[in-house]
């Protein structure tokens, strides 16, 4: 359930943020555009429009899974090393507990980073220049589609 929850609440957050990404990652590859992301972000959306929302899909692929990953990976591995601690009679109260919860996060941040790598890549893509060099780049259409297929396992 958690997981489900994790995943509704990243979809709301990623659909309000996508803009923000959209003009944060096109500042990032053309410094010129703008001097920063409130002062790109009109010029975005009247380049755009709704356009500025093309990128969601890519978004999807990259937060979805990090915060599913991170989310669960961190209960799961949580669960399992207190149970393996009471198990053996330790205490896991006061710096254990800080241990446990310091090693679980280390390693579900790790993994997540992991699984959101692929979705990373592909925004960074979608997100680069105009529709117009995306269009000459990935043709036909410049779609995130054509943007994995393009860029192929290499770049992840």
């Amino acid at each position: 359930m958690a997981s489900v929850a994790a995943m509704a609440a990243e979809l709301l957050g990623s659909t309000a943020l996508c803009p923000l990404e959209a003009t944060r990652i096109r500042l990032v590859s053309d410094p010129q555009y703008g001097k920063e992301v409130f002062d790109a972000l009109p010029k975005m959306l009247s380049e755009r429009g709704i356009g500025i929302f093309a990128s969601l899909p890519a978004i999807f692929m990259k937060q979805v899974p990090y915060t599913v990953v991170q989310l669960v990976s961190f209960e799961v591995l949580t669960k399992q090393a207190y149970g393996t601690l009471m198990g053996k009679g330790i205490d896991v109260n006061g710096p254990t507990a800080l241990a446990v919860s310091t090693c679980c996060a280390l390693v579900a941040a790790i993994l997540s980073s992991l699984a959101s790598q692929p979705g990373d890549s592909v925004l960074s893509e979608v997100n680069k220049g105009s529709r117009e060099s995306r269009r000459k780049q990935y043709p036909p259409d410049g779609s995130i589609l054509n943007v994995v297929q393009a860029m192929g396992w290499s770049d992840f």
